[in-house]
């Protein structure tokens, strides 16, 4: 099972990279109620304790807090008779779990927010299955927005110590504009899978400038997503990326 563990890992890094480049496509939006719900940047999978075919399917529930910063906090598994091997394997892993936190508009900021998550341990043709997810949220509805572009563009340096090793990324930040155009506040949702990339994202904001296409101007929160890659993408904007 430790190759299953891995490859899930490599698997949600491309996952987290490619959702992160579709989103740079859209330049920057503003922060709707699907933000304000938590969502996984990498889970890593626990093994099946002592996997026997034709085992009864287990489902372990983990109940806790997605903080701000995007780690599990609070954790509380309750653990029923005869899934005790099944909690255990869960706690090996589950302090490596990353989030995406919520991000609340009023604060245009991640904010904490509890969360329930179930793992089930399974048979899949006629081999261990292991499959995590997070309770379902109640769908949001699409806000329209001011249309607007940039004024002055964010300008984005890929980290050298990144680039040099190929090592590819993803940044969101929240920001505060006035109705000016101006960025008033900027707050680092999440960045993966280092914090340099947070860091670069940050920085290529200063002296950004939106220039509003609308009466009543740009003001508001909104989420600018960045992407950093080692290959050519010259359609993506907020995007530092090398061949």
């Amino acid at each position: 099972m430790k190759t299953h563990a891995v490859a899930l890992i490599a698997g949600l890094f491309a996952g987290a990279f490619a959702s992160a480049a579709q989103a740079v496509a859209a330049d920057v939006r503003a922060v709707s109620a699907n933000d304000g719900f938590a969502s996984p940047v990498l889970i890593v999978a626990p093994e099946y304790p002592g996997f026997v075919p034709g085992a009864r399917a287990t489902e372990v529930r983990i109940n806790g807090t997605v903080t701000a910063d995007g780690r599990l906090e609070g954790i509380d598994i309750p653990t029923p008779s005869g899934s005790e091997r099944f909690v255990a394997a869960v706690r090996q892993v589950i302090e490596l779990w990353r989030f995406r936190p919520a991000v609340s508009e009023q604060q245009c900021a991640p904010v904490a927010q509890k969360q329930s998550m179930f793992v089930w341990f399974d048979e899949k043709d006629g081999k261990p299955s292991v499959s995590v997810s997070m309770a379902r949220q109640n769908p949001a509805a699409a806000k329209s927005t001011p249309k607007f572009s940039w004024q002055v563009r964010p300008t984005i340096d890929y980290p050298e110590a990144a680039s040099t090793r190929g090592i590819e990324g993803a940044a969101d930040v929240a920001v505060r504009i006035d109705r000016a155009g101006e960025i008033v506040g900027k707050t680092l949702v999440y960045a993966t899978p280092h914090k340099m990339f947070g860091e670069a994202a940050l920085t290529g904001l200063l002296g950004a400038k939106l220039l509003a296409n609308s009466p009543s101007g740009a003001a508001g929160c909104y989420i600018v997503p960045f992407a950093f890659c080692t290959g050519p993408a010259a359609t993506v904007p907020n995007s530092a990326c090398r061949s």
